[in-house]
């Protein structure tokens, strides 16, 4: 196991974390609890390949990169941002694949609703089928 702080399965802020279910450690100070969230997404998600494609049957609509995103995302972080800022050759970039995912998890640091709802949309944290999502995050950051 990790050593660090420790943080609650339903982390409040980055500088703050709540305990409330179980714990994770974490290396390093506070601002890395997010860092190492994001990191295990991107393990679960492309095993860390900046360029996976994932669902290569549906044509035009493949997930890729190393989050995975798909181009819906890309069409809802412009409108989120009212600007066309991302486009779809940015979901091959780490960093800026990254910066979508903060945008999308906008501010909230609940690192199950995150995960899940990353993988199953907006109501995805109510979909029972996401928690062996959650699951795999959880693991790499235990």
């Amino acid at each position: 196991m990790k050593k660090g702080i420790v943080l609650a399965l339903a982390l409040m802020s980055i500088s703050v974390p709540a305990v409330t279910v179980g714990t994770l450690s974490f290396d390093g100070g506070r601002g890395n609890i997010w860092r190492e969230f994001v990191s295990a997404v991107i393990e679960v998600e492309s095993g860390g390949d900046d360029r996976a494609i994932g669902d290569r049957h549906l044509v035009g609509n493949e997930a890729v990169g190393c989050l995975q995103i798909r181009p819906v995302m890309i069409r809802e972080v412009n409108r989120i941002q009212k600007d066309k800022v991302f486009t779809l050759d940015d979901r091959y970039s780490r960093s800026k694949s990254i910066e979508i995912f903060n945008l999308i998890a906008d501010g909230d640091r609940n690192l199950e609703r995150v995960a899940r709802r990353w993988n199953g949309g907006a109501r995805g944290d109510k979909k029972q089928i996401t928690k062996k999502y959650w699951d795999k995050v959880k693991r790499i950051l235990i």
